[in-house]
């Protein structure tokens, strides 16, 4: 009976899994922390990112706006250009009025100027006539010379009105040309208030482009908080899986040591335990740290396994990433150096005794000898 061996897996498992790597509190405290501040940046980068469209909406509405103005002064452009064109066929019409009364007034004026020099001429001869003709010939004449004062009077009214019609028409051609001066300056005005309008849709574009970097910049940045975030989310929700993992490993690894204690305290003398190497997130020096604990309880034999995942097994269809080939040699390689220095023999590849404790029960699977 004290040469009964105990086998021991899950105090090996327990030990294993209680040394992978202790969360502690303060590390998921600090990493919750964390994406606290990683949500307030967040949060600043929303808030920033409102502000922007805000501004943009602004910005197009004052795009909206002047285009708009921009419209009406191209229509009141287009309204001058008519109006100017108009302006300039009232002066081309009444400068051929100007133009006709001048001639119709020089006709007039040559007219008058041959009818006076005909009274002065005749009125010459008339005067030596008085002396020879007799009195009825006197009266025709008087008759006569009235008439042709009658003329002069006439011509003369004609000229005046022929000149009232020239001033007249030539003050209408003066205002035409004032209006048309002010039309086009009032178009030059325009012509520039468009300019300036251009020059504020190119500026108000920009603008808006610039919002449109910005906003792309920070919904990135947004983006970014946001993988952040989740990322910082799976490593809380996993640090803690792993804390509360870690804790019921710890008890375990307790209810084990307790187990192995036991034993000794009942007799046993033969206490074999099994440790197992390559486990998801193990390192090299977390499994020392195990294979230390275990030489702590002074055992007589230690079976150290590699894991080997089988496809259709739970944790094989998690398909959690386990140390590589090299690691796994290299950690196999310092727990032997570490069993042969606490006096171990390795007399199998995953079996390690101390003298005289070798496994026959592992003897039998190399000699084929029956083993039930």
């Amino acid at each position: 009976m004290k040469k009964m061996r105990v086998t021991a897996v899950a105090v090996a498992a327990a030990m294993i899994l209680a040394n992978i790597s202790m969360v502690s509190g303060d590390e998921i405290e600090n990493l919750k922390n964390q994406q606290a501040a990683t949500q307030s940046d967040l949060s600043a980068v929303n808030d920033s990112i409102d502000s922007l469209e805000t501004q943009k909406n602004e910005v197009l509405g004052q795009i909206d706006s002047t285009d708009a103005q921009l419209i009406m002064t191209l229509a009141s452009i287009d309204s001058l250009n008519s109006q100017i064109s108009d302006k300039n066929a009232e002066i081309e019409q009444t400068t051929a009025e100007l133009q006709a009364a001048e001639e119709d007034k020089a006709v007039q004026y040559e007219a008058m100027k041959k009818r006076i020099q005909y009274i002065y001429e005749t009125g010459g001869n008339a005067g030596w006539a008085t002396f020879l003709l007799e009195e009825q010939d006197i009266t025709e004449l008087l008759n006569q010379a009235e008439y042709t004062q009658k003329m002069y009077d006439y011509d003369r009214q004609c000229l005046e009105e022929y000149a009232a019609t020239v001033k007249q028409v030539s003050d209408l051609q003066d205002q035409q040309e004032q209006e048309q001066a002010e039309l086009v300056s009032m178009k030059n005005e325009q012509e520039q208030q468009e300019q300036e309008l251009q020059n504020i849709l190119v500026e108000l574009h920009a603008t808006s482009d610039n919002y449109d970097e910005l906003l792309a910049d920070a919904q990135s940045k947004a983006d970014t908080y946001r993988q952040l975030i989740d990322e910082q989310n799976q490593q809380i929700q996993a640090l803690e899986a792993q804390r509360a993992a870690e804790a019921a490993a710890a008890a375990a690894a307790a209810q084990a040591q307790a187990a192995v204690q036991l034993a000794r305290r009942c007799g046993f003398t033969n206490i074999s335990l099994d440790l197992m190497y390559g486990l998801p997130n193990q390192t090299q020096v977390q499994f020392l740290d195990s294979v230390t604990q275990c030489l702590t309880l002074n055992p007589q034999h230690l079976s150290c396994y590699g894991l080997k995942l089988e496809p259709a097994t739970p944790m094989g269809r998690e398909n959690p990433v386990l140390p590589d080939d090299d690691a796994q040699a290299d950690t196999y390689l310092a727990m032997c150096r570490l069993l042969r220095r606490n006096g171990f023999e390795h007399y199998e590849i995953s079996n390690f005794a101390k003298p005289g404790f070798r496994s026959r029960h592992n003897f039998k699977y190399w000699d084929l000898s029956d083993y039930l």
